[in-house]
């Protein structure tokens, strides 16, 4: 096995400045982990580091993103067996699979993303001998009301884990605090790197939101209440829904859109045509990227009822698109919305306090207003992808200069 050592040697003979840099995700879906992953990429290349990313070959109605990864000119490799599911016989091929990769690249950062790729990828980079192993925290597995003996199992796997990573980086302070509080490794071992996205495209366009009102059927003085997330279990479109059905008995010009696709798309058509609410809710289904902020610019007020969450940047880009949010208090939620002034934190799984908040943005007398020019433009710095990427350099750079045989 190729040592610590050798692989410092390596980098030495080289004699140049440049990094190599081996990103690992699970599978690249649209997804805001990914979306990130692929934005620190594009942005390690830029800055002239060799880049490969490995990730699973699973895709899903969510959609992947490997044409986004070939337009930015990132190497992709894939890793047939890694999936997301826990597949004790895929895990394990998956095991010396990764190994040969690693040491065929010859590294000097592996940073690993997501459960799965984290657990894997931080135990194999170690067996590869790779100098220093980052491992980036989106969103816990284990989290508030899941099987008990599901959560302990992946808080053990995750403190294991943790022990094989020079640095672990959460994209939220919450879940620095949720993972210490775990157990997972001591405060020390995190920093905390917002995520990035290109920020200042998502600035205000009403002609735009106009035009995507028209293609949806949507009256232009229709009060339309969104939601960006996948279809999925936890991201709470039952609380919307609930919340929606009342109100829009009262509130005849009440819309609602859903933007995004996933396994319970069926589920929630047939709920809202049992609601008796089907001719005021849109589905625009799965959309790239790009498009997502034509949604937002669609609509009067993003509610992001999510049971568990990293930092939702779905929020972030809502209010940089003029919009009031309103969001769960869970997770990262409360390092975005300042209560009562930027949004509106709900009590979890509260659906009165959810329609409550939305009837006061639609009667205008909620205290929310939209951002300032001056606020936005704060904002869209602070979680600007390229600042992103400089931290996230200069934590590369700092771990391999300290890093040397015997010091893991």
């Amino acid at each position: 096995m190729l040592s610590r050592a050798y692989f410092l040697w390596l980098r030495f003979c080289r004699k140049i400045s440049s990094m190599r840099i081996v990103q690992l995700i699970t599978r690249l879906i649209i997804g805001g982990a990914q979306q990130n992953v692929l934005l620190t990429c594009r942005g390690l290349l830029r800055r002239g580091h060799d880049v490969t990313l490995l990730t699973g070959p699973e895709t899903g109605v969510e959609g992947a993103m490997f044409d986004v990864a070939q337009d930015y000119g990132i190497r992709v490799e894939l890793v047939n067996n890694l999936r997301r599911n826990i597949l004790p016989l895929k895990d394990l091929c998956a095991i010396p699979e990764l190994i040969r990769a690693l040491r065929r690249l010859k590294p000097d950062i592996v940073h690993t993303h997501s459960s799965k790729a984290g657990i894997l990828g931080r135990f194999t980079a170690r067996l590869a001998g790779v100098p220093v192993v980052i491992h980036t925290i989106h969103g816990l597995p284990f989290f508030r009301g899941q099987n008990t003996l599901v959560n302990r199992a992946y808080i053990l796997a995750e403190r294991l884990a943790a022990t094989q990573a020079d640095r672990i980086v959460a994209v939220a302070q919450a879940m620095v605090s949720q993972a210490v509080a775990a157990g997972l490794a001591r405060p020390e071992k995190f920093t905390t790197v917002c995520a990035g996205f290109d920020t200042e495209s998502f600035f205000p366009n009403p002609r735009r939101g106009a035009s995507v009102r028209k293609e949806l059927g949507i009256p232009s003085e229709a009060f339309v209440v969104g939601k960006v997330a996948r279809l999925a279990p936890n991201k709470g479109h039952q609380f919307l829904l609930e919340a929606l059905g009342p109100l829009m008995e009262r509130h005849r010009n009440l819309w609602c859109l859903l933007v995004g696709d996933g396994l319970l798309r069926s589920a929630i058509e047939t709920t809202i045509k049992q609601m008796g609410i089907d001719q005021r809710v849109r589905l625009a289904g799965l959309v790239s990227p790009a498009r997502v902020r034509e949604m937002l610019w669609a609509m009067d007020m993003l509610v992001h009822a999510s049971e568990h969450e990293g930092l939702p940047l779905v929020l972030v880009q809502g209010l940089l698109a003029g919009l009031p949010v309103a969001a769960f208090d869970l997770d990262g939620a409360r390092e975005v919305i300042v209560p009562d002034k930027t949004g509106y934190l709900v009590k979890a799984g509260s659906v009165d306090q959810l329609a409550g908040t939305i009837e006061a943005t639609i009667t205008a007398t909620g205290p929310v207003k939209p951002l300032s020019n001056q606020a936005r433009a704060r904002l869209a710095e602070c979680f600007s992808w390229v600042p992103m990427v400089d931290r996230l350099e200069k934590l590369y750079s700092s771990l391999l200069h300290r890093s040397g045989p015997g010091t893991h």
